[in-house]
């Protein structure tokens, strides 16, 4: 088990021009690794993430079975809602540490991804030298401009 990053291009046509695989697949203890040098570099914020809403705000009322065209539409708005959450930039002054914790297919935004790195360049980028340090910023250099990534 661990975690995959997947850029929004995501086409694997792209890997020889942008000089990048679109996917960046990570074990559980190397995304704590990363997410601690993330925080070393104030890359990094610790918010809460914003709770979704539940099924009763969207007034559902029964499973979607094709019988209640109403409700479908219902729980479509539902589904919706729980993607545009998913999807949001954070507003946050960095990389969200929630999108980072959970394979929960949160998306990471280009200005968060920005942020982030003009952060850890503007710091000591050169004092770590680790493979998967050095393959997970360049990862993030071609997500910023592929329109962020999701993690899986």
């Amino acid at each position: 088990m661990g975690f995959e990053l997947k850029r929004l291009d995501g086409s694997k046509g792209l890997r020889g021009a942008l000089g990048a695989d679109p996917y960046f697949d990570v074990t559980v203890e190397g995304m704590n690794f990363l997410r601690n040098m993330m925080r070393v570099f104030d890359m990094l914020v610790d918010v809460a993430p914003p709770q979704p809403r539940e099924p009763h705000v969207f007034d559902v009322t029964s499973p979607v079975d094709g019988t209640n065209p109403a409700n479908d539409l219902k729980i479509d708005a539902y589904l919706q809602a729980d993607a545009d959450r998913m999807s949001a930039d954070s507003g946050v002054g960095g990389i969200p540490s929630y999108k980072l914790e959970s394979n929960d297919e949160w998306m990471v935004t280009p200005r968060e991804i920005s942020i982030s790195l003009s952060r850890y360049f503007s710091g000591q980028p050169g004092a770590l030298s680790n493979p998967l340090w050095e393959t997970f910023i360049a990862f993030l250099c071609v997500a910023m401009a592929c329109g962020g990534f999701i993690v899986k």
